[in-house]
């Protein structure tokens, strides 16, 4: 193609026909350009393409991690609904002695606490993804952005007020218990069952827990759980449309 371009410039210099070769020059040049633009459309239009399919690699990624982080949450409202019959049972007096010498689980039930560890793979990889392309953020992007933002930090909040609580607890027990050293060793509880089972001090101590495991934090997990599955079924709708 630069060779028969240059036999006709050739051609028109030797004629002398200056004027033709000018037109012929600037559609030369114009070409040239609509070739460059042409190019860089066909570029940017490839580069869009891959950044597409990254996006969507990431939203498959997302939804995998949602659906993990539901399973983990049915699992852990199973164990919360266990937890939960205890407490009631000591709220209404229901557990004897024997029963707290039996049942491991009902000496240490204000010991420790279930917590719910979100996957945020393809989250960090979402927010990777926009830092690094700077265009317009799709709708479903901001989303799910939003989604993670505002459930991250309650359920980071959330879980500071209920640590507070079992250091509130354990260290009152320290420092004003002569039981509290037999009992976290396991070597003798009849101190802390005498305790549990006349003091009113300590069924103020599991309604607080059960306030704050079941009526806050569950509230908590079933939020989540319930945009989650909304933005699941949105970014199927978004792959599907792609296929």
């Amino acid at each position: 193609m630069l060779i028969f371009f240059k036999r006709i410039r050739k051609k028109l210099l030797s004629e002398n026909r200056i004027t033709a070769y000018s037109r012929y020059a600037i559609g030369e040049i114009i070409l040239v350009v609509v070739g460059i633009l042409i190019a860089l459309q066909i570029n940017n239009w490839n580069e869009n393409r891959k950044a597409q399919k990254k996006l969507h690699n990431i939203y498959a990624l997302i939804v995998e991690d949602l659906k993990n982080d539901i399973a983990d949450i049915d699992q852990l409202i199973q164990e919360q609904n266990r937890r939960k019959v205890i407490l009631d049972k000591i709220l209404n007096d229901e557990i004897s002695k024997e029963e707290y010498e039996s049942c491991t689980e009902c000496r240490f039930v204000l010991i420790g606490f279930p917590n719910l560890s979100i996957d945020q793979r393809g989250y960090n990889l979402l927010q990777s993804h926009a830092d690094n392309n700077k265009i317009n953020s799709e709708s479903l992007q901001i989303a799910i952005s939003q989604f993670y933002s505002k459930h991250l930090y309650d359920i980071s909040a959330d879980d500071g007020v209920r640590q507070a609580s079992l250091q509130n607890n354990i260290f009152y027990w320290e420092q004003h218990t002569n039981w509290f050293a037999d009992y976290i060793t396991d070597r003798d509880y009849s101190g802390f069952i005498e305790y549990a089972t006349i003091s009113q001090d300590y069924k103020n101590r599991v309604a607080m827990y059960r306030l704050l495991h079941f009526d806050i934090f569950d509230t908590v997990l079933f939020s989540f759980k319930q945009e989650a599955n909304k933005i699941i079924e949105r970014i199927e709708q978004e792959l599907a449309r792609n296929e």
